[in-house]
């Protein structure tokens, strides 16, 4: 059973799930974040460092390390909830 308040199910699919507008205003848009070793999938990486940011419903990161010179990512959520995004 729907809400009264809640859209059909055609509507709310068709709408990206964007924040609440006086919740969105505390969400971060840039962190950095700086780890000493970091083990993933059975590798090491020493000194990792990654700076994001948020802009225009786009994440971008650049990730360095000591043993990877340096890369960056870019991540854009699907249409929809649900569907795949692009990285």
């Amino acid at each position: 059973m729907r809400s009264k308040d809640a859209p059909p199910p055609a509507v709310a699919a068709a709408t990206p799930n964007t924040p609440n507008p006086a919740v969105a205003q505390f969400l971060p848009s840039r962190f950095a974040l700086h780890v000493g070793t970091l083990t993933l999938l059975k590798r090491h990486w020493q000194s990792v460092v990654v700076g994001a940011s948020h802009a225009d419903n786009t994440w971008q990161a650049n990730i360095a390390s000591d043993q990877v010179s340096s890369g960056h990512v870019s991540w854009l959520p699907g249409a929809t909830k649900g569907s795949p995004g692009t990285l």
